[in-house]
């Protein structure tokens, strides 16, 4: 017994020697798990991510079955025929402010009237929904939109036209002339006595008479078109004819301030010779006040 602790005496001496580092070791290993351990609390590792790879189209999946159940499908709605647009010929335009106040004067199918924006035209199915300067728009049933332009004036200098269309060539004999209808002496005479407020005169001549009924007769003039001279514009009033009104977009109690840039309603004998400019021009522009706004009207005769 004496022998082995003699024998074991330099080996515990040894370790005694070493126990310093030797517990140095084991704390430093102790900290180590402490922190592994941690670190797994804390932040867990991430599962690695995998790259995308894209879906292949098999041969199974490229098959439509849709038309399977075609028959449990709803019929598709019946579209409309649409019906081509009417004969229109814009005539005049008005612009106001705001723009669902602006109309126009639209011949349709040979019956001329005033239509607003909103509107459907006469017997069809056609409304209208824009004014412009120069045109205007109409859409149908299925908004579908078509522009309508006022055509333009024709020149005042139709030398180029003249000379273009009118040849001296000799005129073939009258035996290969077609014969001409003769006129019936016995047709029925015009109806006498009607007045500038006729809407079935031509613009031109209505113009013609209004000149001359300014220069001559003023007074008398201005109150059957049912007008009245404030000295600074000429105002509208209930007695002016309907198709007059309607032809030039007017209301009752609108004043007329200047045709073609032009004061009016000062002097009508000068307002004469505005007249004689418009019908040279062969088209109006007439700013009208209504209420607190100034609307601008445009008509072509």
């Amino acid at each position: 017994m004496l022998n082995i602790a003699a024998s074991l005496k330099p080996v515990i001496n040894t370790l005694n020697r070493f126990s310093g580092w030797l517990l140095l070791l084991a704390i430093a290993w102790l900290c180590w798990t402490a922190a592994r351990l941690l670190w797994l609390l804390l932040a867990a590792p991430l599962a690695p991510a995998l790259p995308l790879a894209p879906l292949q189209n098999s041969a199974k999946s490229t098959k439509d079955y849709s038309s399977l159940f075609a028959i449990f499908a709803d019929p598709d709605p019946v579209t409309a025929a649409v019906q081509p647009p009417p004969n229109i010929e814009l005539k005049g335009v008005l612009l106001a402010i705001p723009e669902s106040m602006s109309s126009a004067l639209l011949n349709v199918n040979g019956e001329v009237k005033n239509y607003r924006i909103g509107d459907e035209l006469k017997d069809s199915d056609y409304t209208l929904v824009a004014v412009d300067w120069n045109s205007v728009i109409i859409a149908d049933a299925n908004d579908k939109e078509t522009v309508i332009k006022m055509p333009e004036a024709m020149p005042l200098d139709q030398s180029d036209m003249l000379a273009s269309g009118i040849s001296n060539q000799r005129l073939p004999n009258n035996s290969m002339l077609p014969t001409a209808p003769q006129p019936v002496q016995n047709a029925i005479p015009e109806t006498e006595g009607t007045t500038g407020a006729d809407t079935s005169k031509s613009p031109q001549s209505a113009i013609e008479e209004a000149v001359t009924a300014l220069q001559e007769n003023p007074a008398s003039y201005l109150s059957r078109m049912g007008v009245m001279a404030s000295g600074e514009s000429y105002q509208v009033t209930a007695a002016m004819p309907a198709g007059l009104r309607n032809r030039l977009g007017l209301e009752p109690g609108d004043k007329v301030l200047t045709v073609n840039g032009q004061s009016v309603g000062n002097n009508p004998a000068q307002d004469a010779g505005v007249l004689q400019q418009v019908q040279q021009a062969g088209e109006a522009q007439i700013e009208v006040q209504r209420g607190e706004q100034v609307i601008t009207i445009r008509q072509q005769f």
